[in-house]
């Protein structure tokens, strides 16, 4: 039984290793001709504009270091996609619209605008619109009256400043 299945392996090698050959060939010539449709994920940072209209509305918005950076997937042909880098992306909020939670005032949110430099005709973003969580406060302004004086022979600064409730002051060295 063994040296027949043996006999049958070693029987035309030769043709046997070409057929091989071939067939890893074609499959190769298949795969590089057709350029199937894929989906990758890319990271992008967002940049943050409108801050003036949020602090008009008597907001100030926070932005979590880890909510700075957002992750997408994107569709498109394998040749497309194998051409793109994380640099090809944007992502954008305007905080002129910014949508306040009904049931807890200090949580918001607003929509990322995310496109792309290159191929954006040839690709599609998946997963809908993305949104960008905040957590916003009441916006409050408040002045001090400073006073500044300086020491040029000892490199020294000292200010004092006065709040309506009581007074502040300190100094820094500045020889360092």
């Amino acid at each position: 039984m063994g040296k027949k299945l043996l006999k049958t392996f070693t029987n035309n090698i030769g043709f046997k290793i070409l057929a091989i050959a071939f067939a890893f060939i074609l499959w190769l010539v298949v795969y590089n001709l057709n350029d199937p449709v894929k989906t990758k994920t890319f990271t992008t940072t967002v940049t943050v504009t409108g801050r003036d209209s949020v602090v008009d509305k008597g907001l100030w918005p926070t932005i979590k270091d880890s909510e700075k950076t957002i992750s997408f997937s994107v569709s498109g042909k394998r040749s497309y996609l194998n051409e793109l880098d994380d640099s090809d992306f944007y992502a954008n909020v305007d905080l002129a619209n910014i949508i306040v939670d009904k049931d807890d005032t200090n949580k918001a949110s607003v929509k990322v605008d995310i496109g792309c430099t290159k191929y954006r005709h040839s690709i599609t973003f998946n997963g809908g619109d993305h949104m960008l969580p905040l957590s916003v406060e009441k916006y409050m302004q408040k002045q001090f009256e400073v006073k500044v004086s300086v020491d040029w022979k000892s490199l020294r600064c000292e200010s004092t400043g006065k709040q309506a409730t009581g007074k502040s002051k300190g100094s820094k060295d500045r020889r360092s």
